[in-house]
């Protein structure tokens, strides 16, 4: 049993290195704008691990809105060129179009999404679309450039004390994620994509 344990310990730590290995490999190719969003993200990762720890829904809801004004300062069309992303799925929705999940450098996915179970998804790509076609091309784990925009809740702005951009925290079951911020997602419509190559 001792050893099953050890070499799960090991697993999970050989995979994370891999993780790490990967995004390290590529740093250098990620824009300033990007590393920009990532590192507000990181700041609020601790606010954010604090409120859900307090189990005090006041302060979580406080870190989601001062995160989206923050974010809404730094991106306030919410658009982002040649943001490098590795895929993490591409699926395909009742309607036949494309939805899409992409992971950034931090940890926050950007994609396609539901608010609430049985909604209609938001970002995808239409089937025969350009965007459709060039996500036929990709797989899990591929890196690609993308460019694209933030989905905002439409009725809101920047005065009304909430955030403008829609987002929504994965998974009910917490423990699972190493991070708080591989729990966030942004509703995100890419409008073009690239594979990216190093070479």
């Amino acid at each position: 049993m001792k050893s099953l344990i050890i070499s799960t310990i090991s697993l999970v730590v050989s995979a994370t290195l891999a993780i790490a290995d990967t995004w390290s490999s590529v740093d250098q190719y990620i824009p300033v704008r990007q590393k920009a969003f990532c590192n507000l993200m990181d700041q609020y990762e601790v606010k954010a691990q604090a409120a859900q720890a307090s189990r005090n829904q006041i302060k979580q809801n406080q870190v989601n809105i001062n995160r989206g004004q923050d974010l809404l300062a730094l991106m306030p069309e919410g658009e982002f060129t040649n943001w490098l992303v590795q895929v993490e799925e591409v699926f395909v929705v009742a309607n036949g179009d494309a939805a899409y999940d992409m992971k950034l450098q931090c940890g926050v996915s950007i994609g396609s999404g539901q608010l609430e179970s049985g909604q209609a998804y938001v970002a995808t790509a239409p089937k025969g679309s350009v965007i459709y076609n060039q996500l036929a091309g990709v797989s899990s784990g591929d890196f690609i450039l993308v460019n694209g925009k933030l989905v905002k809740f439409a009725e809101l702005n920047a005065t009304d004390g909430y955030p403008a951009f829609v987002s929504i925290l994965k998974g009910d079951d917490v423990n699972k994620y190493s991070r708080f911020n591989d729990r966030i997602k942004y509703f995100a419509d890419v409008s073009n994509l690239a594979k990216f190559t190093s070479e």
